[in-house]
């Protein structure tokens, strides 16, 4: 059994599921989602919702008796302190793998009878082979009729993605120093460089403040401010990103989901140099063909 514990937002949750997946497969198991996570407190993190249960994918939960696979686990009060011990490496228990830093460890594919995994993992790395089946997987359930009219003017269009994140990088503490808001030179470079290389853009604007993005960034080309899908159903936005012909990204593993998602073959993804405030590896999550913007 392989035991997936899951938290953060949409986009970190795909992360952990696309692993998990890779995973099991990987080893012919059955894969379990690990949701205690969003029942426990922690004022440092944006608070939380398990979101997946929106998506086209198979959800096994694990109940109390199936963590019994796992002993350790079942007793959850205790697995925090379990987990930093883990992560220190003061203690090594092989059915327990937490990630250790941001880069891509191989050790996860070992081995072992249950397990669980515990972290981001964001790299394609662990699953950039089932990028077919991801899509079927994170398609949303219901795609009502204003997404679908929308999706067909994303088709029909030479339609950009852009994505601005504020929300909690503006309003939460934690968030804010460790991630930080792009300035609005980063859209005005990646803007331009579009502009120099296509002409006749639409773009398609999604973003946690579009009030604000209305008030501080030109785009001087077909925009629609996407405002349909809000907070209950920001898996119809990914979807929709994802069907656009070209990306600008956020430092966001949301609009990472919207771009990494895209099947077409000649798409061009834009992206900030600079992902988290302060020095981390990030060679693994970026992949290689997208284009790094600075300012």
């Amino acid at each position: 059994m392989i035991f997936v514990r899951f938290y953060g937002g949409l986009g970190n949750q795909m992360f952990q599921y696309a692993t998990g997946k890779a995973l099991a497969k990987k080893r012919g198991q059955k894969l379990f989602f690990d949701l205690r996570e969003f029942d426990s407190a922690n004022a440092k993190n944006t608070k939380r919702l398990y979101e997946l249960n929106r998506a086209c994918l198979e959800e096994n939960i694990a109940t109390q008796e199936e963590f019994e696979e796992l002993p350790l686990l079942k007793f959850s009060i205790l697995y925090p302190y379990l987990r930093k011990l883990i992560k220190l490496g003061i203690i090594n228990l092989e059915q327990f793998v937490v990630e250790k830093d941001f880069y891509y460890q191989e050790n996860i594919f070992k081995e072992r009878d249950s397990i669980l995994i515990d972290g981001y993992w964001q790299s394609p790395k662990y699953f950039s082979h089932l990028q077919k089946e991801l899509n079927e997987d994170f398609t949303p359930k219901i795609i009502n009729s204003l997404n679908k009219q929308l999706l067909f003017e994303i088709q029909n269009s030479l339609s950009v993605a852009v994505h601005i994140r504020r929300g909690d990088y503006v309003t939460n503490p934690h968030a804010a120093t460790f991630h930080g808001v792009l300035p609005i030179e980063y859209y005005k470079n990646a803007l331009a460089e579009i502009k120099k290389k296509y002409k006749n853009v639409k773009y398609f604007v999604f973003s946690d403040d579009l009030k604000w993005v209305e008030e501080n960034i030109e785009f001087n080309d077909q925009t629609v401010f996407v405002d349909i899908n809000g907070i209950d159903h920001a898996l119809c936005d990914i979807y929709l990103m994802s069907h656009c012909k070209h990306h600008v990204i956020a430092n966001s593993s949301f609009s990472w989901w919207g771009a990494w998602l895209n099947m077409n073959p000649d798409k061009e993804v834009y992206y900030p140099y600079r992902w988290f405030i302060g020095e981390r590896e990030t060679k693994d999550l970026i992949p290689m063909n997208w284009r790094e913007i600075k300012w």
